[in-house]
């Protein structure tokens, strides 16, 4: 796709998403699903995390209700089925990186169930890195 399609998918649908939903209601909980080298100053040399860094700084201008993923390799789990894109091939050393560099890979069951939880409950951050969402526990403990 083009940038400028890039661009109007990851920022633009995002922050229509966000607005209208804190339209029909205000309390509601915006989850945004960026990545690890996202920069919302825009400096980094990749598009994609200028662009996702773009998108959070869009939407934290939309208030406190919204939540920033920053998950780094996200590994396939026998519930989420295999990956069908590219990083497919890289699976087999993802897992293994893993285990040594906790910070370079979340599995898809994690990351879904800390969305569910930050949705229903929210956080005492309103940015969570690929650690955090890899230690989250789903309690109340922590949450606002």
């Amino acid at each position: 796709m083009s940038e400028s399609q890039y661009i109007e998918i990851t920022v633009g649908y995002a922050v229509a998403a966000a607005k209208a939903l804190f339209k029909v209601n205000p309390t509601a909980r915006f989850c945004f699903v960026s990545g690890r080298s996202a920069d919302p100053d825009e400096r980094a040399g990749a598009l994609f995390a200028r662009i996702k860094g773009r998108a959070e700084r869009e939407l934290n201008a939309l208030g406190e209700n919204v939540f920033v993923f920053r998950p780094a390799y996200i590994k396939p789990t026998r519930r989420s089925g295999p990956r069908r894109d590219a990083a497919r091939f890289f699976a087999p050393l993802g897992t293994i990186i893993s285990m040594f560099a906790p910070d370079l890979s979340v599995d898809c069951d994690q990351i879904a169930a800390c969305l569910l939880d930050v949705a229903k409950r929210g956080a005492s951050s309103h940015l969570l890195t690929n650690a955090v969402i890899r230690g989250w526990r789903s309690n109340t403990e922590g949450t606002r």
